[in-house]
C-alpha cells in the first residue's frame, strides 16, 4: 500500500497481521496433538466485513452462489501492489435463507470463490465472531 509519512499504512499492516493470525490457526501443528489450536478454536477462518471510503460495507455479488457476499476470509495482502485477495463467505439468516442484515446473520459459510480488491476503496475492516462459522442452523416446532 502507498507510503504515508515513511510509514506503511495502518490497514495493511494490520491486514498483515490478520493474514498472519490466521495462517497460526491453520499452520500450528503438533506432533502430539495435531492441530490443536484450530480444533480449540473451531475453525480456521477469521471472518470479517470491510467498510469502504463511502462508509458503506463492501458488498459482492458471489455468482456461483447467486447472491452478495459482505463477509470475507483473508487470503492474501499485497500491500507492494495495493490489493487484498480474500474468499467470500456466505451468510445466512436463522431460517437458512441468504441474509445480509448485520443484526440478522447466524452462520457463515465458506465459499471457493476468491476476489480482489483496492485497498485504496478501504477504510476499515471489522472482525466478526468465529462462531459464526460453527453454527448449524435448527428449526423446531412449536408443537
Amino acid at each position: 500500500m502507498a507510503v504515508e509519512n515513511g510509514n506503511e499504512h495502518f490497514l495493511c499492516k494490520a491486514l498483515q497481521d490478520l493474514k498472519y493470525t490466521q495462517d497460526l490457526l491453520t499452520n500450528t501443528h503438533s506432533p502430539y496433538y495435531g492441530n490443536l489450536l484450530a480444533k480449540i478454536i473451531g475453525t480456521d477462518t477469521i471472518p470479517f466485513f470491510i467498510l469502504t471510503n463511502t462508509g458503506k460495507n463492501l458488498t459482492v455479488y458471489n455468482a456461483p452462489f447467486d447472491c452478495n457476499a459482505m463477509y470475507f476470509r483473508i487470503e492474501s495482502v499485497e500491500c507492494d501492489r495495493n490489493c487484498l485477495k480474500v474468499s467470500l463467505l456466505r451468510s445466512f439468516d436463522i431460517y437458512g435463507d441468504d441474509c445480509q442484515l448485520i443484526n440478522e446473520v447466524v452462520k457463515l459459510e465458506k465459499t471457493p470463490t476468491v476476489h480482489t480488491i483496492d485497498l485504496s476503496l478501504i477504510t476499515a475492516i471489522q472482525l466478526c465472531d468465529t462462531s459464526l462459522l460453527k453454527n448449524n442452523i435448527f428449526i423446531e416446532s412449536k408443537w
